[in-house]
């Protein structure tokens, strides 16, 4: 079974290298076109983003230096609020984790009695 599949690729390649001995120096120079105009684009591609990255760092690092002041003043407006709501919740996280502690217990006892 392997050796016929391995066999047919071997005859689809064969023609398919044979085929294109064939073709035309139209479309072989089409075909070498092609890939020149590929090569190209993605030289140009490649130094655009070489050079758009090279512009940005400088911009990205003052945008940085502006932004430090806006997100410290931003943490000093928050971290009042959050130890507020902290303050407010742990009550609340202490009341259902003994409800939750007794519920467990009584599940238990439960499943014990009926063990018996």
């Amino acid at each position: 079974m392997k050796f016929s599949l391995v066999a047919a690729l071997v005859v689809v390649l064969a023609l398919a290298h044979g085929s294109r001995a064939t073709e035309s120096p139209e479309i072989e120079r089409m075909r070498q076109f092609i890939e020149d105009l590929k090569t190209q684009v993605l030289s140009s591609t490649q130094t655009l983003m070489a050079e758009g990255q090279t512009q940005l760092q400088p911009l990205a690092a003052q945008l940085q230096e502006q932004i430090k002041p806006f997100a410290a003043s931003l943490e000093e407006q928050i971290k009042p609020l959050a130890e507020n709501m902290q303050k407010q919740l742990a009550p609340m996280i202490e009341s259902f984790t003994s409800q939750v502690t007794e519920l467990l217990r009584q599940a238990s006892e439960q499943a014990k009695a009926i063990g018996q």
